[in-house]
């Protein structure tokens, strides 16, 4: 056999071929700014595994597209393959005393496999696409006819006249890819075949039977990377954009590196890179390269005709570069019509939070975390809108903007995270900022941004608010148990009401053990939430301070933090864990009482403060010391009037700057 270990490595590649390999750029390129028609040109110069000589082959493709529905045709031009065949051994019988004068050694078979014309038609936007494939398959086969014919009596000559098959078929192929956050999966079907024309039995002929495919992709707006895999193959993928140099140009450059290994047992193992420049926004040209390496290079006839009937194409919309050892191609993008998109670029990034705390969803839906100051390139205004992504845990888009024709605009960009609890831990992710113009998203920047978990605290106390869930069905079904146990038979009269509230907050601390937190300014407090301090019946400060605030809130009575702590730098925090430490935090909670009636409850005046209530009615309010609730109501209450005392009274606190109250 002289070329039969040909095919077979033909169709290894052919049948696991990723999904579009070679034409990245030019797709990204066609549609990187609106424009109803398109063509593209692709030449390639390819060195074959088993043969010295290179040859040229080229494609056409032509792309029209209309709203979410696009419509492309591809011409390829001497993508024929021929295979040389090892025939079949001839068995000749002749008469007795018969002699063959000139024995031939029998011609080889050709086989010659063709992708002339494909055509693909499909929807997509950025959520979902789908799309049908139909390409048109030739195959030739040729063979010779063995004829014996009597030269002389006796003696015989051997004829083999040339016989020429071939059919044309109608392959058909299906995928489809969905979103979800920053991920995309693919799933199809690979092409096959659907209906023959002049159906013929040849001896070989492509035959493949349905085959799933799928493939996984990450996206971002400076690149795209990802997996694909089907039977027979893995690959990977890495798509950078980078930033054009070029005026004017908003288009970036595209880098594309795949890799990709066969894991059946002909196998092999390829290597591509592409790069595509856009020159102007209506043209693009592309260099490229790619290398494959064989494991295994003989084969037999068996194995040619499993390999042949198992043989799946690509969607390249091309016969691949079927079986280069090398390749090498140029070409170029061509769109007639485009809509000029405005240059707006990133002219400064000034971030505002480098550590994103899931409990303060609120804030950041009402605080930027950073603004971005646009600059219009263009002559001319331009409507546009930011949009930030972080990852899968959160978003945000701005309203339309008009940005005047060389201006600079600040943009405040705001944060909507995810109600849901997505993980435990803390984590780093990727803010990306692009522009919006037109339909069309341009990548502006991307920087890292630590993402706490749930539970992290930020130090500051104003920030414990985020975490008191008065509302918490669990935290409502255990404060009214207690409550109801706490409840006077006469709450008619301001002592009954006062003698509850006490009872209330004695229950509250009943079998509640407080443990200290070893909190520094070098780490990230956690503060438990209301329902976790239930079912471990203990907590550090803040969390016996949410704690109780959370079920006094719950049964509704209103609740204070006070914060002590000295004055200090704003981008340092200090330990508020426990009674000695630097800062501490206590609580105040309203009895609801109006503030004359102080004598009447058997309370001094240092013992309980007067105050506006939400109504802006002056009531007594009482200092806690949550640590000390499980010492009973008069522990807390005492330890909690001697610090209010000796801070805010002694020391003018609040005057000074060093105590804080803030309310629910």
């Amino acid at each position: 056999m002289m070329r039969l270990r040909y095919l077979p490595l033909f169709l290894l590649l052919l049948s696991s071929a990723l999904p579009a390999q070679t034409v990245d750029w030019i797709d990204h390129f066609q549609n990187s700014t609106p424009s109803r028609f398109s063509a593209a040109v692709q030449t390639e110069i390819l060195k074959s595994q088993f043969d010295v000589s290179s040859y040229l082959a080229s494609k056409v493709l032509v792309q029209y597209q209309v709203g979410v529905w696009r419509a492309q045709a591809t011409l390829n031009n001497n993508f024929e393959q021929s295979f040389l065949i090892e025939p079949e051994p001839i068995t000749i019988s002749l008469p007795q005393n018969g002699i063959l004068v000139r024995p031939i050694k029998p011609p080889q078979d050709v086989y010659r496999l063709n992708f002339p014309l494909s055509f693909t038609l499909g929807l997509q936007n950025e959520q979902v696409g789908f799309s049908l494939f139909l390409a048109a398959l030739m195959e030739k086969l040729g063979t010779h006819s063995v004829r014996v014919r009597e030269e002389l009596p006796g003696f015989f000559n051997l004829d083999f006249e040339p016989l020429a098959n071939e059919q044309q078929s109608l392959l058909a192929g299906l995928r489809g890819y969905a979103s979800l956050g920053n991920f995309r999966l693919h799933l199809g079907v690979m092409p096959t075949p659907i209906l023959r024309f002049r159906k013929i039995e040849l001896p070989y002929q492509y035959h493949n039977h349905i085959l799933p495919f799928g493939e996984l992709e990450f996206l971002h707006p400076t690149f795209r990377a990802g997996i694909s895999a089907h039977l027979r193959s893995i690959g990977a993928f890495y798509l950078q954009n980078l930033p054009n140099p070029l005026p004017h140009i908003s288009e970036p450059i595209q880098l594309s590196v795949r890799t990709q290994r066969s894991i059946s047992r002909f196998g092999f193992q390829s290597l591509q890179l592409d790069l595509g420049v856009p020159l102007t926004t209506e043209l693009s040209v592309s260099i490229g390269f790619e290398r494959v390496w064989y494991h295994n290079r003989e084969f037999n006839r068996q194995d040619f005709y499993n390999w042949l009937n198992t043989a799946v194409f690509n969607w390249t919309n091309s016969a691949s570069n079927l079986l280069q050892e090398q390749s090498f191609r140029v070409g170029a993008v061509f769109k007639f019509g485009a809509e000029t998109l405005p240059v707006i670029k990133l002219s400064h990034l000034k971030l505002l939070h480098r550590n994103i705390f899931q409990s303060k969803r609120e804030y950041y839906a009402n605080n930027p975390i950073a603004i971005a100051t646009l600059h219009n390139a263009d002559k001319r205004p331009v409507w546009c809108q930011i949009v930030a992504n972080l990852g899968n845990t959160g978003r945000f888009k701005s309203e339309p903007i008009q940005i005047d024709a060389d201006e600079l605009r600040d943009v405040p960009i705001y944060l909507y995270l995810s109600g849901v609890r997505q993980f435990s831990l803390s984590r780093l992710a990727e803010l990306t900022l692009s522009v919006e113009v037109d339909n069309r998203k341009l990548p502006l920047a991307s920087v890292p941004i630590t993402v706490l978990n749930e539970t992290a605290w930020d130090g500051d106390t104003w920030s414990l608010k985020f975490f008191v869930a008065p509302n918490d069905p669990e935290v409502q079904r255990f404060a009214k148990s207690k409550y109801l146990k706490a409840l006077c038979h006469d709450s008619t009269t301001q002592l009954a009401k006062f003698e509850t509230l006490r009872r209330f907050i004695a229950e509250l601390g009943r079998e509640m053990r407080y443990v200290p937190d070893a909190t520094t300014s070098l780490l990230v407090d956690q503060v438990q939430s209301p329902q976790e301090t239930i079912e471990k019946k203990s907590g550090d400060c803040e969390d016996l301070v949410v704690y109780l605030a959370s079920c006094l809130m719950s049964v509704g009575i209103s609740c204070a933090i006070l914060d002590v702590r000295p004055r200090i730098p704003q981008q340092l925090t200090i330990p508020t864990a426990e009674p000695g430490a630097i800062g501490h935090l206590f609580l105040l909670v309203d009895t609801g009482i109006d503030a004359s009636q102080c004598g009447a409850l058997g309370l001094t005046e240092f013992e309980a403060v007067s105050r506006p209530n939400a109504w802006g009615k002056a009531t007594l309010w009482l200092p806690i010391e949550a640590t000390l609730i499980a010492q009973g109501f008069n522990a807390a209450h005492r330890s909690g009037a001697q610090l209010y005392y000796h801070e805010v009274v002694e020391k003018q606190g609040i005057v000074k700057g060093n105590v804080h109250i803030y309310d629910f």
